[in-house]
């Protein structure tokens, strides 16, 4: 099996955001991390509203995605949701830090272990949760740079402008 490195920069209190830097993050070999299902062209998604940020969740009739290996070891944890963190300037909209640089977004993927039956069961666990974080860094908006594996997400996003409002778009391209 393939080996992976992973940074893997956990505050001390266990609460976020925190600020990873890398003169003081220890390289961890772990086997690889193994996602399953994520990109799936069955079922539904549904961007939604929640009143402070937008998520995406999945839904219908599909095998549920999960992650395993890696630093979880022998659990696997089921895809809930991913949601955004983003800010007003494109400079500051991540939750977290890279010596002490701040991203334009930050999307979180949240996984809840299934060993205990329920997110809700597995939120009072300190195993409970995996996050998978991705930071984005924007680019000039006259730029010819595009991604299109975003813009179902920005294209989609002015018809969720009301908090509690909810748009199906297609699971995945």
């Amino acid at each position: 099996m393939a080996e992976m490195v992973y940074l893997i920069g956990l505050p001390k209190s266990g609460q976020s955001p925190i600020d990873i830097e890398d003169k003081a993050v220890r390289p961890h070999r772990f086997p690889s991390l193994n996602l399953s299902g994520h990109w799936l062209r069955d079922g539904d998604a549904t961007l939604i509203n929640t009143g402070k940020t937008a998520k995406i969740c999945l839904s219908g009739d599909r095998i549920p995605s999960s992650i395993k290996g890696g630093p979880l070891f022998t659990d696997e944890y089921e895809f809930q949701e991913v949601h955004f963190h983003w800010g007003k300037e494109n400079c500051c909209g991540s939750e977290h830090t890279i010596n002490s640089t701040w991203f334009s977004m930050e999307a979180h993927a949240v996984h809840w272990n299934r060993r205990y039956g329920t997110i809700e069961e597995s939120k009072k666990h300190k195993d409970g949760l995996c996050v998978l974080a991705f930071l984005f860094l924007a680019t000039d908006t006259n730029s010819s740079w595009s991604n299109p594996q975003l813009e179902i997400l920005t294209d989609n996003l002015r018809y969720i402008i009301e908090a509690g409002s909810e748009k199906k778009v297609p699971a995945n391209r």
